[in-house]
């Protein structure tokens, strides 16, 4: 059969967007598939079935996983055995059977991006859409199309999808479909574009010194004034207020670490999920084990607004008697670090 028609299905925490000459949304009730899980299986296939056959037309397609749905870390290794060691740790820590993991590494010059995703929803919904005779041509993650092609996941539309759709060597290196774990993104040499660039702004240049020279231009200062520009004092000032908060981190942006010092089992996942329901990105929180203390401590990077630092420490003093806050001056891979202590 000929498949002529094309489309993009965007998976997201939620729901499904189909964009088929527009965007058909599909929100899916949180009893059925809530946190990146399919609850309720028979009744997750039955909504998207019923939903894909009422209101859309078969087609090619290309599935396209949100941030919601992704575990990604980039890793600096010095050697193969450093890289296995910080992606086993790194894969240790999703929360997830290993057998639903599906795993996609992607080497750049410096770094390698190990990406993750619980595989039991995108085969589902492609299962779901070749029993209706549709066909599922790659499925990836918008995470590695964000930074390339300027996409914000916060905001993806149908301009998003056709231009994740029309990126084939993304696509080819990032396809959970394809049986190679492991690609290496190549980037195109700008080093010509430069040199092309260089050498026509000296032509340029050229040309206008020779006509000046050649007094085919001139400059006129009228009635032998200068102009200056006017400077609106509070215009700048506004300017630099908006450029010093737009310095601060958002909530989905922040990366969080947590450390359980408490003694109890699934103390760190308890406060990740406290930081969920705050709006905090779930594929920017990493949770893990430390000695045990008898106080919750909690470091912040400086660019963390007092908001936000104030939301995080009511919401930890709700389960904690003693809880120690400061300022994280030293870089690091987290924006927050929270080591929990007994209750």
């Amino acid at each position: 059969m000929l498949f002529e028609k094309k489309c993009t299905v965007y998976i997201k925490r939620n729901g499904i967007d189909f964009f088929q000459g527009g965007v058909q949304e599909l929100q899916i009730p949180s009893s059925i598939y809530q946190n990146i899980e399919i609850l309720d299986l028979e009744n997750f296939k039955k909504i998207v079935s019923d939903f894909a056959k009422s209101k859309l037309k078969k087609c090619t397609s290309l599935i396209i996983l949100s941030d919601d749905l992704i575990f990604s870390k980039e890793i600096v290794a010095k050697d193969e055995n450093d890289l296995k060691f910080k992606s086993d740790n790194f894969l240790s820590s999703i929360p997830h059977e290993e057998d639903s993991i599906r795993i996609k590494k992607i080497r750049g010059d410096e770094k390698v991006l190990v990406l993750a995703t619980n595989k039991k929803i995108y085969e589902t919904v492609k299962n779901i859409l070749e029993d209706l005779d549709w066909k599922v041509n790659a499925v990836v993650p918008v995470t590695l199309f964000k930074d390339e092609l300027g996409i914000e996941n916060n905001n993806f539309d149908e301009n998003s999808s056709k231009k994740i759709a029309s990126s084939k060597d993304l696509i080819k290196i990032s396809d959970f479909l394809s049986d190679e774990e492991e690609q290496r993104l190549e980037r195109k040499s700008t080093f010509k574009l430069y040199i092309y660039f260089g050498v026509f702004i000296l032509f340029l240049a050229g040309i206008l010194l020779l006509a000046f020279r050649f007094g085919y231009l001139s400059f006129k200062v009228f009635d032998g004034r200068e102009i200056t520009p006017i400077v609106n004092e509070a215009s700048e000032s506004a300017k630099e207020t908006e450029a010093t908060e737009s310095g601060q981190l958002a909530r989905e942006e922040i990366k969080v670490q947590i450390l359980n010092g408490s003694g109890v089992a699934g103390q760190a996942g308890k406060i990740r999920d406290q930081l969920i329901r705050l709006g905090y990105n779930f594929t920017n929180i990493e949770v893990g084990n430390a000695e045990t203390s008898e106080y919750t401590e909690i470091l912040f990077s400086l660019n963390m607004s007092g908001e936000l630092k104030d939301e995080i420490l009511e919401s930890l003093r709700e389960t904690f008697e003693n809880v120690i806050a400061g300022d994280k001056v030293e870089e690091g891979d987290f924006d927050i670090k929270i080591t929990t202590g007994t209750e």
